[in-house]
């Protein structure tokens, strides 16, 4: 496991609309709420490119640059939503200034974008379709010339959970077009199609920070509903994979510690106050697993088009996955 290091916020010194910077969200209130300060482009795009070199090469003094070089950057989060206030052209501008104080930094870093919300959605598809054209044939801010860093392709895949008469239904199919959609826009770009793509997050639903105090249906993360659907989704993401033929590198669950709250309050948290939750299993599992992976089939697992297009529904769903190396096999079911 390596850090995916992630470039934002802005800082208040350096926000074009600084004030108000603090925020007092919590869950129940308006999530426009959340955004200050932080969300703004910077006064001076070259000290924000110095203050990601000053960053990046602390980090390589600190932890070497061979470890360094292991990691991914990835510049701001979700920028065609509420977390960017400025313009699209001016957020390639962050990211290339952003870019350009990385390989100044480390020149053998690896650098990505762009986090999108969304990505199957129409919104979410035409951001980051400019994003990638933006890299390939764009002039770059900083050096005036074709083209800007990109070692990676990142973008988000959500599901849907919805409470249906006191009963929580999960839903696979919008987490899996998202990243359909993904995997479809990188394949149609031959300069971009074998780059490593990352799910900067990968998660059954949007909002990490909401419990079931205000969404009842965020219960079912303290049990087994929570593992099972992550075991479940990530054997769909590698059978989209398969099917797109892309250089999936691995997928992010946007999980949290949340301190000094109640217990298993329905955060999407690993362990709460201390206790491991279900899922938390299912990563040391997977963990555990080694060598390459082995097809997998089955009578009462769901094809893949099934859940894509309309999650799980009125039946078992019973799958797996499988690896193996030169001495030991790995199976999970």
């Amino acid at each position: 496991m390596k850090p995916l290091a992630q470039i934002g916020f802005m800082p208040e010194a350096l926000s074009t609309h600084p004030q108000p910077y603090r925020h007092y969200w919590q869950p129940g209130h308006p999530y426009k709420e959340i955004i200050t300060g932080w969300a703004y482009p910077p006064k001076s795009y070259e000290k924000w490119g110095n203050l990601v070199y000053e960053w990046v090469k602390h980090c390589v003094k600190k932890y070497g640059q061979k470890e360094v070089e292991s990691w991914y950057w990835e510049v701001w989060n979700e920028p065609n939503g509420d977390y960017w206030k400025g313009t699209v052209p001016e957020f390639y501008k962050l990211y290339d200034y952003a870019a350009d104080g990385v390989k100044r930094a480390l020149p053998t870093a690896k650098i990505g974008g762009c986090n999108v919300a969304g990505t199957g959605s129409a919104g979410g598809t035409k951001f980051l379709r400019g994003f990638l054209q933006h890299c390939i044939s764009d002039t770059n801010y900083v050096t005036g010339k074709i083209g800007s860093p990109l070692d990676a392709v990142l973008f988000h895949a959500k599901g849907s959970p919805r409470l249906i008469n006191g009963v929580v239904r999960m839903n696979m199919g919008t987490q899996l077009r998202d990243i359909e959609a993904g995997f479809k826009l990188v394949n149609s770009y031959p300069q971009i199609k074998n780059l490593p793509i990352i799910l900067g997050e990968s998660d059954p639903e949007g909002c990490a920070a909401c419990g079931m105090q205000t969404n009842p249906e965020n219960a079912y993360r303290n049990g087994t509903m929570f593992s099972s659907y992550t075991a479940a989704s990530f054997a769909r993401e590698y059978l989209l994979m398969d099917q797109y033929q892309v250089n999936f590198k691995g997928a992010v669950s946007w999980s949290f510690e949340f301190e000094n709250q109640p217990w298993f309050y329905g955060f999407r948290d690993l362990a709460t106050n201390g206790v491991d939750k279900p899922v938390l299993n299912v990563f040391r599992m997977f963990g555990k697993m080694s060598g390459n992976r082995v097809e997998v089939s089955g009578s009462n697992f769901y094809p893949l088009k099934t859940v894509r297009d309309s999650s799980v529904r009125n039946g078992e769903d019973i799958g797996g996955l499988a690896s193996k190396d030169k001495n030991t096999a790995s199976v999970m079911v």
